[in-house]
């Protein structure tokens, strides 16, 4: 009976030390739900802003890659250069039950060329892509994929001017390694449209943030943009009684 009675607290405790696991376990996952979104949020904040020489380096090093990318397409036939404008920005993810951003600290630089053109912009538009393709731009893989600009402009029922125009993509350096942070993010590029507006023209009152998603307050840690206004520099171009065309090519250049 005694022997029974041990076994039975036994198997008592270990159930109670098995409910007291469980419930630490979803305890601990709680906390890191509630608190960072999930664990890899947690470890997202313990990360840190890499320090102002790097930063430096880096952003550089982007801005080449962009003006290397703009001064090919500039050779293009038929274009007028008008403006640049540029927006430089740095965002710190958020993490919590809300939203949990992959990154701890992201950085991009996008650089915009601003031209007019006399021709009619449904042609220049496709002499546009055969020169993106033959500089090595390949349109953004999507589900369902990105119509290229020549679909996007027979297909379009509406004025040609407002179509949607595929996003496109290019690797900066064949030097590819995944696993260093400071090496691995592509170009973007877009026509008359600005990252995170997919409705044709953006005509804005100043350079937008350069990332596809939107910032909560508190998350910008650095922020650096052109003053000049893009809408100015469409009234300038159409003044002067040209087509407007803009290009707009970014780079993540840290994230961590």
């Amino acid at each position: 009976m005694e022997l029974l009675l041990i076994y039975t607290m036994k198997k008592i405790m270990y159930f109670v030390f098995g409910i007291l696991i469980i419930l630490g376990l979803l305890a601990i996952n709680f906390y890191f739900t509630v608190g960072y979104g999930s664990f890899g949020g947690f470890l997202a904040e313990q990360r840190s802003f890499p320090k102002e020489e790097k930063l430096y380096q880096l952003r550089n090093d982007a801005i080449t890659h962009l003006t290397q990318a703009h001064s090919e397409l500039s050779s293009l036939s038929g274009l007028t250069f008008y403006e640049k404008t540029y927006s430089d920005m740095c965002a710190k993810g958020e993490h919590g039950w809300k939203r949990s951003d992959s990154f701890a600290y992201l950085c991009s630089y996008r650089l915009t060329y601003y031209y007019g053109i006399n021709e009619d912009y449904k042609e220049f538009l496709l002499k546009m892509e055969k020169n993106l393709n033959d500089l090595g731009w390949s349109i953004q893989i999507y589900n369902p994929p990105q119509p290229t600009i020549s679909e996007s402009i027979n297909q379009y029922p509406g004025d040609v001017f407002t179509a949607e125009l595929p996003i496109y993509m290019k690797r900066f350096t064949e030097n590819y390694n995944f696993f260093d942070k400071y090496n691995k993010y592509n170009m973007y590029l877009r026509i008359n449209n600005f990252p995170g507006y997919y409705s044709g023209w953006s005509e804005l009152d100043k350079e937008p943030e350069p990332f596809d998603f939107g910032l909560a307050i508190g998350q910008v840690i650095y922020k650096n943009q052109s003053d000049i206004s893009p809408n100015e520099i469409f009234s300038r171009i159409s003044s002067a009684g040209q087509q407007r065309i803009m290009v707009v090519i970014s780079q993540e250049y840290f994230q961590n």
